[in-house]
């Protein structure tokens, strides 16, 4: 690896670490959450974690490559 691609990893990893971030921000909205309305996410707990899991990496990117948080599969209420 060269001095410019270990300098480049941290700006990429923010870069996706905050386009998945943004992918998920509907599932922070309150509509979604909702267990009086149906259909509501049944599992945005694990949604919660995925995206501490890349906010940490959004704050402290690293500067090598990494292995990415598995994004959650949605579970809807029926």
């Amino acid at each position: 690896m060269t001095g410019v691609q270990t300098c480049a990893l941290p700006i990429f990893n923010k870069q996706q670490a905050q386009q998945r971030l943004q992918e998920t921000d509907w599932v922070t909205l309150s509509d979604v959450r909702d267990t009086s309305v149906t259909p509501h996410l049944v599992n945005f707990a694990d949604f919660d974690n995925y995206r501490l899991d890349l906010r940490k990496i959004a704050i402290d990117p690293p500067s090598t490559e990494i292995t990415w948080p598995t994004i959650p599969t949605e579970e809807w209420s029926s």
